[in-house]
């Protein structure tokens, strides 16, 4: 086999270094679009700015939203310790809530806001604008199980005040189905209960032997018992 050639350091030496190569192509490009670069760097730094200064315009929003929803909870409060007249009290804040959810809407306050408006209509007997507010709230908290949960409950009870069993059932159904939401216990009675109203005995003794089945410890399981044991007679 053939000796591979040994290149002397001296010629090593003789070599151009490739690190200084490189860097100095860098150096000349960026000599060449010297302008290029000035408008690239004034863009940047006006992004910055803006951004910035959005953080800060979307800050103070978000804190004057949360005012308003506090002084509207207090106002809310306040009635209550003095009367125990609920519709009243829902009337007298209801368009506190809705001033922060139209003024506020892109804030967390004003999302939470039309909850409280769906609550304060549904209190006060106002049943279509209850189901106006909480679509809403299921638009503006789509990403909120939780307050998504909420929502759908309570447009399961205000379809069922209005007689569309069918809307109250799908509510109460989505519910159900709803991951780490709240509520499933009351929706899985009400689902028993709109069947019953609807005069299905069959599912409406499925739904309330389920119920029974899955909440054991539930303040209403007394009452479902006793309807179950009334089907079998």
């Amino acid at each position: 086999m053939a000796n591979a050639k040994r290149i002397s350091r001296k010629e090593l030496l003789n070599e151009p270094d490739e690190f200084i190569t490189m860097t100095g192509k860098v150096v000349n490009w960026c000599r060449d679009h010297e302008k290029e670069l000035y408008t690239a760097g004034v863009i940047v730094a006006l992004l910055v700015v803006i951004i910035s200064g959005w953080t800060v315009f979307s800050a103070r929003t978000e804190s004057k939203a949360s005012t308003m929803f506090s002084a509207a909870q207090a106002k809310y409060a306040g009635i209550m310790t003095t009367s125990s007249d609920v519709k009243q009290a829902a009337v007298a804040v209801n368009e506190d809530f809705k001033n922060v959810a139209q003024e506020y809407s892109g804030t967390d306050a004003g999302k939470l806001a039309t909850l409280m408006v769906g609550q304060t209509a549904y209190d006060a007997g106002n049943y279509d604008e209850a189901i106006e507010w909480w679509n809403k709230s299921l638009k503006a908290l789509s990403g909120d199980p939780i307050e998504s949960s909420r929502a759908l409950l309570g447009l399961g009870y205000a379809y069922e005040q209005t007689a569309d069993y069918d809307k109250a059932l799908e509510m109460y159904n989505k519910v159900l189905g709803v991951k780490m939401g709240l509520g499933k216990e009351e929706a899985a009675l009400a689902v028993a209960r709109i069947y019953e109203v609807k005069g299905d005995a069959d599912k409406s003794v499925q739904a309330y032997e389920k119920f029974a089945a899955d909440y054991p410890g539930s303040a209403y399981a007394q009452m479902v018992k006793e309807k179950l044991a009334a089907s079998a007679s």
